[in-house]
């Protein structure tokens, strides 16, 4: 679903190109100026917003919509959605301005960034340089995502991401902070209200301590070996409402997750059947055997499904093995 403009991907990376699925985008260095990654993601337009109108069939003229306004690109003029008149939007540009000062001075670096959907969704991800690495080689690297949206499907979120580079599974970490006591892995403001990137970044500051107790709850699952038996039912567990009689889809999943725990996953020689190697089996489950498509299973992996289904099997399997509260 990445936009295409006058035959131009609207999108920038860092990297191989040809680790990257579909091919798409212009790559850039990693000494590239935001305005750069603005320019070659094609996130140097802006929305423009217009009353809503109709036509009435039986008069001369037309009627305005009372609440209602069209969104469209600046650029092409193309319609991008129709919202409430208190829609608060958040600018394509202000995604990557966001990683400005997080660039200069924190020492991140951008990764990726573009435009969903013809415009209607946008993100930029950056390399926030923290990095589990185990005693086998097994690394897995920190990131911070920004996405949003102009069409009212999401709120704009940031969030911290994992990445286990030998298959590039993706989890959200943790962050503490809520209000009610509980952990959090994301900060999201509703289009209802401004997007504050100042005091979304003040929150970002616990950062490294919730890498540091993430990367504690990774070594500490590690070390936890789990039977063959106890992975399957820990798996049952957390796919069915009723274990004691699932469906034929269910065990599919059971037996499909099981099978990457045993041996079939990316990195599974390195993982070992443990606490840790069963959080990577429902990763690489959720982010390449989950969604219709590609597409759809990028979006499901950080934002939807697929995202909902990993944070709950690592807060279980955390909970449940790890010396290292959640």
């Amino acid at each position: 679903e990445i936009s295409i403009v006058d035959g131009k991907a609207e999108m920038a990376f860092v990297g191989d190109r040809s680790k990257i699925w579909h091919g798409l985008g212009q790559e850039l260095s990693r000494s590239s100026s935001i305005e750069v990654w603005q320019k070659e993601s094609g996130m140097n337009w802006d929305i423009h917003e217009s009353d809503l109108v109709y036509n009435v069939e039986a008069e001369d003229g037309q009627r305005s919509f009372e609440g209602k306004k069209v969104l469209f690109r600046s650029d092409n003029k193309e319609p991008l959605a129709v919202v409430g008149s208190k829609y608060k939007l958040v600018q394509p540009k202000e995604v990557l301005e966001f990683f400005r000062d997080l660039v200069s001075d924190s020492g991140m670096e951008l990764s990726t960034a573009g435009v969903l959907f013809s415009g209607r969704q946008f993100w930029a991800l950056a390399d926030a340089k923290q990095s589990i690495r185990f005693d086998n080689g097994d690394t897995i690297n920190g990131y911070v995502l920004l996405n949003t949206s102009c069409d009212g499907s999401m709120s704009t979120t940031a969030q911290f991401t994992s990445t286990r580079v030998v298959c590039n599974n993706t989890l959200n970490i943790a962050l503490n902070g809520s209000t009610k006591g509980a952990s959090i892995n994301r900060i999201s403001t509703s289009h209802r209200t401004e997007f504050q990137p100042n005091l979304v970044k003040s929150s970002l500051g616990i950062y490294e301590s919730s890498w540091d107790k993430f990367s504690k709850q990774m070594r500490s699952l590690a070390e936890v070996k789990l039977s063959a038996k106890d992975a399957y039912n820990n798996i049952l567990s957390l796919v069915s409402d009723d274990v004691g009689d699932p469906s034929k889809a269910e065990i599919k999943v059971v037996n499909d997750i099981h099978s990457l725990f045993l041996g079939g996953g990316m990195g599974a020689d390195l993982a070992g059947k443990t606490a840790y190697g069963l959080i990577n089996a429902f990763t690489e489950y959720n982010d390449y055997n989950t969604g219709r498509n590609p597409s759809r299973r990028l979006q499901s992996q950080f934002w939807g499904p697929g995202s909902k289904s990993k944070q709950a099997a690592f807060e279980y399997i955390t909970k449940k093995y790890s010396a290292v509260e959640v």
